[in-house]
């Protein structure tokens, strides 16, 4: 954790390079690309909504029910970087990801 914190390119991208809103994606955008996704949220997430996210898209779906291209997954218990820093949860996630590619 103290690398991500500390190693100069790092910080620099993530406070200075990349700004978050020029990088949000739409349901409907990546449904109008046909682009296969798979979404996960955690839900003890205190800096990404992830509530929002999970309403969006189970909405999206609702309303392309033979057709949409995202599937939405919700790792209970996890905080914000939870696949990152911890074991259970990025196993979990691997999981995930490795099962939605299996049903592409």
């Amino acid at each position: 954790m103290g690398l991500v914190k500390t190693e100069l390119f790092s910080v620099n991208t993530l406070q200075r390079n990349l700004v978050w809103f020029r990088n949000i994606i739409w349901p409907n955008e990546l449904q109008m690309h046909k682009i296969k996704t798979c979404v996960i949220v955690s839900s003890e997430d205190h800096i990404v909504p992830s509530k929002e996210i999970i309403r969006s898209i189970n909405q999206h779906n609702d309303e392309n029910p033979n057709d949409s291209y995202i599937e939405i997954h919700e790792i209970q218990g996890s905080d914000h970087g939870g696949i990152v820093f911890e074991e259970k949860y990025r196993e979990l996630a691997a999981l995930i990801i490795q099962n939605s590619i299996q049903n592409c």
